[in-house]
């Protein structure tokens, strides 16, 4: 019986590719491997016997001279001195083969050069990946023609200023996302929150954002509905909430502001004057004075929000809640039409 380690000469020699194949990954012999290497007319049993070499001649010779892409990148894929596999990521006219010794290299000035140069954004992005240097880094994340290898390269980068260039000017708003995931600097958040014309990289900045002026100004600003309430989500200031609710040109802003108000004598201005039945009838759920309660009962303009001053004066003079239907429609569900 054939030792498995040392498989029949038939097998090697057999006109069917898949059982040469399956013979190659039971080779122990290395001139073996190397004779099929070399002479086997099928790419998938050279790539194979490449997968099981281990000596770095051979394998740098497989990797510069086989006259198949997918071959020489398998042998280039074993490769572990730095020479050879630099030479391979700038010649070879295949981009796996440059892509499968990029991958093997580690010396800094051979993986910036790769990522400056090469034709293939494959190549250039995993170059750029595995780059170490700030500022080799936003050399690629700045100049680079190809968005996704920019990424690559800004989401490695820490200085903040560099950051913040690339979240004001890249072209594109993925690589803008990205720096500003990594930005930390509070102006240059602000900035973006304001100036950036992609929601979604604006909606990115106000998440970090702790500032409670700014915040403010994106609310009162911001057109994009997930923008502004998040910013409003973020805001605490009374003061500044209460200006919003009574300043704001959005009615959809003045009512997601007087929910959270709590300062009596504002609620009791947003009720009187507010143009927008909604927003009023926030304020009129949130009041206790009796005397503007008594007023909206009686004048306002809108019959919900005289039903809750109605229902909010009933409380106060029974001392209890008022029932839940009050200022709700039949069902109980809260009126959210515009006008």
């Amino acid at each position: 019986m054939a030792n498995p380690k040392f498989p029949s000469r038939e097998k090697l020699a057999d006109r069917d590719w898949r059982i040469r194949a399956a013979a190659v990954r039971d080779i122990a012999d290395g001139a073996t491997l190397v004779e099929v290497v070399a002479g086997d007319s099928s790419a998938s049993v050279r790539s194979g016997a490449a997968n099981e070499l281990t000596s770095q001649d051979v394998l740098s010779l497989v990797a510069r001279s086989d006259r198949d892409g997918g071959v020489r990148a398998a042998a280039a894929a074993k490769l572990t001195e730095q020479g050879p596999l630099f030479g391979i990521a700038l010649s070879d006219m295949d981009w796996r083969g440059r892509l499968a010794a990029v991958k093997n290299i580690t010396n800094e000035t051979m993986l910036a050069q790769i990522a400056g140069n090469d034709c293939n954004e494959k190549v250039r992005r995993r170059a750029a990946g595995m780059l170490t240097g700030q500022y080799v880094r936003a050399g690629t994340a700045t100049h680079d023609p190809d968005w996704s290898v920019r990424a690559v390269s800004v989401a490695r980068i820490t200085e903040q200023d560099i950051l913040a260039r690339i979240a004001r000017n890249d072209i594109d708003s993925r690589v803008r996302l990205t720096a500003v995931k990594k930005l930390t600097d509070e102006d240059a958040l602000a900035r973006t929150a304001f100036e950036d014309r992609d929601w979604r990289v604006r909606l990115r900045a106000v998440a970090k954002i702790t500032g409670q002026i700014p915040l403010a100004a994106i609310v009162m600003t911001d057109k994009n509905r997930q923008v502004y309430e998040a910013a409003m989500a973020k805001l605490a200031d009374q003061h500044i909430l209460s200006r919003i609710a009574r300043s704001s040109a959005s009615w959809p802003v003045r009512a997601a502001a007087t929910a959270r108000v709590t300062d009596e004598a504002a609620l009791c201005e947003i009720v009187i004057k507010d143009a927008n039945w909604y927003v009023r009838q926030l304020a009129a759920e949130k009041i206790s004075c009796p005397a503007t309660l008594a007023q909206v009962a009686k004048f306002d303009q809108d019959q919900r929000v005289r039903l809750v001053a109605v229902g909010k004066l009933t409380e106060i003079a029974a001392g209890k809640p008022a029932p839940s239907g009050v200022g709700r429609n039949g069902g109980g569900e809260r009126v959210r039409s515009r006008r």
